[in-house]
């Protein structure tokens, strides 16, 4: 994946991400994550109210008093840095990274716990809420988003038609991430070029993208 220069559009910047629904996190299952090699790591229903990562440039969302929901995304390898955060839902954040030193990506580490028409419609309205149209094309929403987009239902023509009219398009892997539903998947801005995502086993119910 690669995410153009806003300064020079000339030059590219490659980054590999992973993205999983852990379904609650360990010590064990932290550790494992910190030993991947790619720069952006996104974790969906961390079910944690607090833990100690041990890491640096990290995000977490929690719900409060919940041990359920949340998110965790954190940044490997001195990527770069969070600029700033906004709370999409009370499980996920926008986040606007540096990287590379001026290479800004917007990054949704998103999870729907349910995946209906208002929880979709309320992430777009956040989108256009925190990010500058002149950045909108440097933007990628990856994580559990609980709607099937290669289905043909009324929750996912939605969300692709919301995506479309900000000029987004939907990446997901060839196979089911989750029983026999593709629930996991990116949406990307104009200014990003994906080579490839790939799915691989993980533990817990759901695949892991590899981007």
């Amino acid at each position: 994946m690669t995410t153009k220069r806003i300064e020079n559009k000339e030059r590219n910047h490659w980054i590999n991400l992973c993205s999983w629904n852990a379904r609650s996190l360990s010590e064990d299952k932290i550790k494992l994550l910190q030993l991947r090699d790619e720069e952006i790591v996104c974790v969906q229903e961390t079910w944690i109210p607090h833990m100690e990562f041990g890491i640096e440039n990290y995000g977490l969302k929690t719900r409060t008093g919940k041990r359920d929901g949340g998110s965790l995304m954190f940044l490997n390898n001195h990527c770069g840095f969070i600029h700033k955060m906004f709370d999409i839902n009370k499980d996920c954040r926008l986040y606007r990274l540096i990287l590379a030193g001026n290479c800004i990506l917007w990054l949704a580490n998103v999870y729907l716990n349910r995946g209906v028409c208002q929880q979709v419609t309320k992430l777009f309205c956040k989108l256009r809420e925190h990010i500058p149209s002149c950045e909108m094309g440097n933007f990628i929403a990856i994580g559990d988003f609980n709607l099937d987009p290669l289905s043909e239902d009324r929750k996912a023509a939605m969300g692709k038609m919301l995506a479309k009219q900000m000029n987004m398009w939907v990446v997901a892997p060839d196979g089911a991430t989750r029983l026999n539903r593709t629930i996991d998947f990116m949406l990307v801005g104009e200014m990003i070029e994906v080579r490839n995502v790939e799915t691989e086993f993980a533990p817990s119910d759901h695949k892991r993208l590899k981007v």
